[in-house]
């Protein structure tokens, strides 16, 4: 919507007056206090430092006589190892705060506090110096103001979250001492966590700033004076014009230039600033001298972007992405009352983005051929409304900013672009890729936890989540909302989002609140449909079934069954589609076990669509259809949720027996999203003139165990056949981290039955039983490492199998990190075998033989580009030194081995020290370790493409040294390393 914008100043302020004074549009018992802070700070770039003292008014609206008042004490959460906020980081794993020293640290002192005047006692929350409770002396009656003088200290930390710096960048949020909210519910000091965000008081800031000459300052509410601040900030975004107009070329070197002119007129030299914001619950502040500045504007409000020199073509379009989401979000849902709103380039450590009254910090990276950066920069100024304007608790209930600002993004997002592939945007020569959509991603992250069964209900505090926070608090909700539009049309939900919004501005609505708006617009109870979404982990699934179709004189009478397969209960709408294309729908309330939707038709029905807007999350779309939908692709697609699919390919490779091998590969299904997925391979090797095959089919077992899988494979190929039946079992706490545990048993039939695809000292010929049972378990601290693997293996002569032996073996992998940058790794493996074994079977000394032949790049099994030849493959005694290409094609193996190896980092390189000492024996009896094998070296590590130097051997070959170079490579890619 367009107005103009000198009435629509006079009545945003009409209306604001009226808020404020009769809390218009919210329940006629409600309140919220009052606050205004008054802050001067100063701050120190030598030694990173905020000086500061706060005057804050405070005026208690509320029936309850208060005896003491909570602060925040945010800055306290980079003090030590024992906050709560270092404690959870270090439980994700993340070492980042951990391993730093106390330079890059921070916290806040309170030098002096007083009430009115008086000196007042306080103490920290038991457990968390992030909250500090203030006792008066005296009580505070309702009715009644205090004011609070605090002279405080901040040590700037690095940049582990929001508040921070990174040289003489600063991003100053959560800074100052801040009251707590006390509301209905009492009071919230939630303290500051890894996840999870804030909840404050509307009320008024002046603040002035005093800090060095050069830097340039961005913060919430508007720049009142100096005058020369302001000339100065004019001046800068003239500049900014200066570079927009420039080529590639002369804004390289003006860049450069100014670089140097920027550096050469650093100063201690201050100035003061004063910044001025109403209506608003929080203030933040962020400097940099490299800042350029680029303006727009939108209706009465100028629009800001500071941006640091090395993003300034990426961030070339910042500015309109910010007036689109003000126009968009001012048509949606209530236009933006402010005169300015700033986006400021950072460094931020929270995530891509964050969210403060009038302003936003952007970390996101510009991601060639995405539209990432748009997504971001929208989505947190989105947030001026949903936190910024409606002020919900954003730690207790997330889902009222994150999740409908969420909703909002993506609803921008296909406005502008569409819903298909709103978030590529690929050239002509990459259009084969396929796009990506931001609804699909939404769709996507929840899946993943729903399809496990480790999804959790949305409404619970954020630092309560186990692990899929975003999944459920932003994508989750966000899809809650486009089922809730699509229930009530755009007309009717446009309504109720922008009576919201109307009633609820410069307010703290809570869940309750929003559901009783939804309620009274609409003229419908919609409890229960909230309750389902956000109450419970209930999902929702529907399904076509019987469809009937009875010719009659005008047509055909058609009855639709639709199944409910699922717990969660929601309204769905079911679609029609004649021969002729005619469609009809109907909707359900979707509450009994099968409902029964009546059409006539003039033409006989060629298909019927559950949700055919797609508005719906379900956990299993592929039945929505009937008939069932089928997409397939030629190499890869993003996994589909309404559509089985198909994929295939050519295969093209080279085998040194066969020569060139070609081909083609199929795939049914995606893993998780369709349920089961078959593997069929075929290539021909055209010097062998040998037709290779193989067929894998994958059942996921979520009645069974959640997290289960039953695979079935058979093979035959180069001079190998492989039959397979494998159950696995996975658990764990969470989804992504650790600890986890595996455990695996099954079946193989093999035969080998063509020595020249391998090496004939290292495989032998005929069939093999064998039944096989592992266990692993990984698990991690901030400084230990622990994945260790047990396994069990039995050959037996069933079903014309020739060997019959056991074999056991045990992998113990531990890292231990010492420090920020030195850790050390220790492995131990130990195998013992028994009975007829065949040569593969037995444990190797210098690396892993690759048994199964599931390693797809080793080129050959015998010679030069074989496993333990030239080829690093770790695994088994992982003595590196004894490869085949340093032994004269030995390849020390037996039945009973014992191997450890050690390695740490070379600090800032990539590189590794390594020292490894065992044995082979060909029985336990043998056993002597006094006569152990041992090599050192170093390992290139770049990432891809390893590259070893075992330049020292306790046993050499005949007339070799045992200082020698020697090197071999190998590859590195995820799951699979050799």
């Amino acid at each position: 919507m367009k107005r103009n914008a000198f009435v629509f100043m006079i009545i945003t302020a009409v209306f604001l007056g009226m808020t404020a004074v009769s809390g218009f549009g919210s329940p006629k018992n409600y309140w919220q206090q009052d606050v205004s802070y008054e802050i001067h700070v100063t701050l120190n770039t030598q030694k990173n430092t905020l000086t500061g003292k706060e005057r804050l008014v405070y005026k208690n609206n509320s029936p309850d006589v208060l005896n003491y008042v909570w602060f925040h004490t945010y800055p306290n959460a980079f003090k030590n190892n024992t906050t709560i906020y270092a404690k959870e980081m270090a439980a994700r794993g993340s070492s980042k705060f951990y391993f730093s020293g106390p330079k890059d640290r921070g916290y806040v002192n309170w030098k002096s506090i007083t009430a009115d005047g008086t000196p007042v006692k306080w103490r920290y929350k038991p457990g968390d110096i992030t909250e500090a409770k203030v006792f008066l002396a005296k009580p505070l009656k309702p009715g009644e103001s205090i004011t609070f003088e605090i002279a405080f200290f901040v040590k700037i930390p690095l940049v582990f979250s929001r508040l921070g710096h990174k040289g003489r960048h600063y991003e100053i949020t959560q800074w100052y001492p801040k009251v707590v909210v006390y509301d209905r519910k009492g009071w919230h000091p939630d303290g500051y966590h890894a996840t999870g965000e804030f909840y404050g008081e509307f009320g008024t800031f002046d603040v002035w700033i005093t800090l060095p000459k050069d830097l340039v300052v961005a913060a919430s509410g508007n720049l009142m004076d100096p005058a020369s601040e302001i000339a100065f900030r004019d001046s800068l975004i003239r500049e900014g014009e200066k570079i927009d107009q420039m080529s590639k070329k002369e804004r390289k070197k003006y860049l450069k230039e100014r670089r140097k002119r920027i550096k050469k007129n650093r100063t201690d030299e201050a100035k003061t600033l004063h910044f001025r914001a109403e209506k608003v619950h929080d203030f933040a502040w962020f400097a940099d001298a490299r800042f350029i500045v680029k303006k727009g504007t939108y209706k009465h409000t100028s629009l800001y972007v500071y941006v640091l020199p090395k993003h300034e073509h990426a961030w070339k379009d910042a500015v309109q992405y910010v007036y689109d989401t003000l126009q968009n979000y001012g048509g949606w849902y209530g236009e933006y009352p402010y005169k300015q709103m700033s986006v400021v380039d950072g460094d931020l450590s929270a995530g891509g983005g964050m969210e403060y009254p009038n302003i936003t910090i952007i970390s996101a990276p510009h991601i060639p051929f995405l539209r990432v950066l748009e997504m971001v920069i929208m989505h947190e100024t989105g947030h001026q409304w949903f936190y910024g304007m409606l002020g919900n608790n954003e730690m207790d209930e997330a889902w009222m900013d994150e999740g409908i600002n969420t909703f909002s993004e993506i609803r921008y997002l296909e406005k502008k672009y569409g819903r298909k592939g709103n978030l590529t945007d690929y050239p002509k020569w990459l259009s084969f890729l396929p796009p990506i959509g931001d609804r699909w991603t939404a769709h996507f992250s929840y899946f993943n936890y729903a399809y496990h069964n480790m999804d959790e209900r949305i409404l619970q505090p954020a630092y309560k989540f186990r692990e899929g926070y975003a999944a459920m608090v932003y994508h989750k909700t966000g899809w809650m909302m486009f089922d809730l539009k699509q229930i009530l049309g755009d007309t009717l939900f446009n309504r109720v989002m922008q009576t919201y919004f109307k009633e609820w501005q410069y307010k703290h609505p809570d869940t309750e609140d929003f559901v009783k708006v939804v309620n009274r617009v609409t003229g419908k109870d919609y409890t229960h449909f909230f309750n389902e979404w956000l109450k419970t982990t209930k999902k929702f699934d529907y399904a076509v079934g019987k469809v009937s179709q009875k010719r009659t004189n005008k047509g055909f009478d058609v009855t639709v069954n639709v199944k409910r397969k699922r717990k969660g209960i929601v309204p769905v709408d079911v679609r029609v589609t004649t021969k002729d294309g005619t469609m009809q729908t109907r909707r359900w309330n979707g509450k009994d076990a099968v409902g029964r939707l009546k059409f006539h038709t003039k033409k006989k029905v060629k298909e019927v669509a559950i949700d055919p807007g797609r508005n719906l999350l379900e956990i299993n779309h592929w039945d929505d259809y009937k008939p069932g939908q089928l997409d397939a692709a030629f190499l890869f697609s993003l996994p589909n949720f309404y559509k089985q699919q198909i994929f295939w390919g050519p295969v093209l490779w080279y085998y040194e027996k066969d020569g060139v091998q070609t081909g083609l590969w199929f795939r049914y299904g995606v893993p998780v999203m369709n349920n089961p997925t078959i593997d069929l391979n075929a290539y021909y090797g055209l010097s062998s003139k040998r037709l290779n095959r193989s067929a894998q089919i994958q059942q996921d077992l979520p009645f069974f165990h959640r997290r289960s899988k039953l695979s079935v494979q058979a093979k035959n190929a180069m001079g190998y056949i492989r039959n397979k039946v494998e159950l696995s079992f996975t658990t764990g706490p969470y989804l992504t981290r650790p600890p986890v545990q595996h455990v695996k048993f099954g079946l193989n039939i093999n035969k080998i039955y063509d020595l020249d695809y391998m090496s004939q000292k290292d495989w032998s010929l005929g069939k093999e039983t064998q039944a096989f049972v592992s266990y692993s378990y990984f698990t991690r601290t901030i400084r230990w490492r622990s994945r260790n693997k047990v396994t069990l293996e039995k050959g037996f002569k069933w079903n014309l199998g020739k060997f019959d032996y056991f074999r056991a073996s045990l992998e113990l992998n531990q890292t231990f990190r010492w420090t920020k940058l030195f850790s050390t790794h220790f492995r131990f493996y130990g195998g013992y075998a028994s009975g007829t074994l065949p040569l593969n079977r037995r444990f190797y000394l210098a690396g892993d033989l690759d048994v199964e032949q599931s390693n797809p790049l080793v080129l050959d099994r015998q010679g030069r580009f074989s496993p333990l030849e030239g080829y690093y493959l770790p695994g088994q005694g992982n003595l590196r030194g004894y490869y085949g290409i340093f032994t004269n094609g030995v390849h020390p193996a037996s039945k009973v081995i014992a191997a450890f190896n050690l390695d740490f980092p070379v600090p800032k390189v990539p590189i590794r020290i390594f020292y490894d000492v065992g044995n082979v024996w060909a029985s336990t009896q043998n056993v002597d370790f006094g006569k152990l094998r041992s090599d050192a070296g170093f390992l290139l590590d770049l990432k891809i493409v390893q590259f070893v130097f075992p330049v020292w051997v306790s046993h050499p070959v005949l007339g070799e040294k045992k200082f020698k170079f020697r090197w071999l490579f190998g590859f590195s890619i995820p799951n699979l390393s050799f």
